[in-house]
């Protein structure tokens, strides 16, 4: 996940749009209710996406009235009874809140496309396949990356890809940007190997 300059502004037209409205159905309501999403950027000649906000107004309302949460890929909404009614904003820095899906996201092509042209035939020449995964940022942007996951995290996304295309690979590393390498998949722990 990368710093991208659209969602600045996205972020801050988000605030100005639901940050008001929010503390009203909260006080009125008397409940904490908080907001999670991923605000969506827009072109400028075509303005912000009002549309998706009157939406999460209309659902912000609702859920605060009946208070109950109001959960879905679109917007996440809290609700709790509280003795201090308040709101909050939780600004997602990605668009989906999992970061197992962000890591599906930018792994399952390559790893898919480095298994059928390289680790398969490797395998099929009896060589043990160790893979190793470099952790770096992205170089065309000054902001760096944000390494929010963890080895476990990564290591269920991976679980996810080898299963239905074989397991070629005999353990996996990965070397850090401090240029650590921590293996997360030995021989012993490896998962099935389907030839």
């Amino acid at each position: 996940m990368t710093y991208s300059p659209e969602t600045i502004p996205a972020r801050k037209y988000a605030e100005k749009v639901l940050d008001v409205l929010g503390n009203e159905y909260a006080r009125e309501f008397g409940v904490a209710l908080t907001v999670a999403l991923y605000p969506p950027t827009w072109q400028r000649e075509v303005g912000p996406p009002r549309s998706f906000y009157e939406r999460i107004k209309c659902r912000m309302r609702a859920a605060a009235e009946s208070k109950k949460n109001d959960l879905d890929s679109e917007c996440q909404i809290h609700v709790r009874q509280e003795v201090t009614p308040s709101f909050r904003l939780v600004v997602f820095t990605a668009n989906d809140p999992l970061v197992k899906n962000k890591l599906l996201d930018g792994l399952r092509e390559p790893l898919l496309r480095k298994i059928s042209d390289q680790l398969i035939p490797a395998r099929r020449q009896g060589l043990s396949v160790l893979l190793l995964l470099d952790q770096f940022d992205d170089c065309q942007v000054e902001m760096k990356s944000q390494w929010i996951f963890t080895l476990d995290t990564l290591r269920d996304a991976l679980s996810e890809i080898f299963p239905t295309h074989g397991q070629p690979i005999n353990e996996v590393w990965v070397r850090r940007p401090s240029g650590e390498c921590v293996q997360i998949i030995s021989p012993e722990t490896a998962l099935p190997v389907i030839d």
